[in-house]
């Protein structure tokens, strides 16, 4: 299954690290198996300082495959993206973030 785009999301000025992001999820859905959507990248309004409006965000469907599913997804994407990366599961659909951790004691 190719992954889908919800109409209207834009995909012009994603970050390479979400379009990994993207790729690895499809990647885990695939084996579920369950069919990837995007439903929202760098498009529509999101809050102020949000990390979609600079295109390090996506937000993936879950609604589709159910709670369970859902859950087991977050947990195999949150392993397989690592910690530079926030994984969320909302109500209908796992936010994905590219955020860099700076350790404590390393220098910037």
């Amino acid at each position: 299954m190719p992954i889908r785009l919800k109409h209207g999301v834009k995909i012009d000025a994603i970050s390479p690290q979400i379009v990994l992001a993207i790729s690895v999820a499809d990647s885990i859905l695939r084996e579920l198996p369950a069919e990837t959507v995007v439903t929202s990248c760098n498009d529509a309004v999101h809050r102020r300082g949000s990390l979609h409006n600079v295109g390090q965000a996506v937000d993936l469907r879950t609604r589709h495959i159910g709670n369970v599913m859902a859950e087991t997804f977050t947990g195999q994407l949150r392993s397989a993206l690592g910690a530079q990366f926030d994984v969320v599961l909302e109500s209908d659909h796992i936010h994905v973030e590219y955020q860099p951790k700076v350790a404590a004691d390393r220098p910037l």
